[in-house]
């Protein structure tokens, strides 16, 4: 492998490390927002309502903008060794994989994120306003 090729490599499993910390930090926040939620529904109250609400709203937002970050992360990489002249193998393989296009910066990067991040809002927001 090339030096190139090797420095950029590094710099994207760092910052896939980073990534990934964060992730599961958004999860775990997740998982509050959700326990929050099932608890204003067991105790309403308009205060509590708004505030898991708001917590929901800031933990999605959060989310779409995590996974934002790490499909950039992953198509900036591609398109950094895409930009090589020499390229080996290995590195051939990710930017097959992952396109030489110059990444758009974008919240939403894909669908499907767009809609886990809605589920997930979605399972916090019903019950949060539910009535028995």
């Amino acid at each position: 492998m090339d030096q190139e090729s090797f420095q950029i490599m590094q710099l994207f499993y760092s910052s896939m490390i980073g990534r990934a910390i964060f992730t599961v930090s958004i999860f775990f926040m997740a998982w509050v927002a959700l326990r929050v939620a099932k608890s204003v529904n067991e105790n309403p109250n308009l205060l509590g309502q708004i505030f898991s609400t708001a917590f929901g709203l800031v933990v999605c937002w959060f989310g779409l903008v995590q996974q934002s970050f790490t499909t950039w992360s992953v198509e900036s990489t591609s398109y950094q060794l895409c930009q090589l002249e020499n390229i080996n193998p290995t590195a051939q393989v990710f930017v097959d994989f992952f396109g030489c296009a110059l990444p758009e910066p974008s919240v939403i990067p894909d669908p499907l994120t767009g809609i886990f991040w809605l589920c997930i809002l979605v399972f916090i927001l019903v019950p949060t306003w539910q009535t028995k």
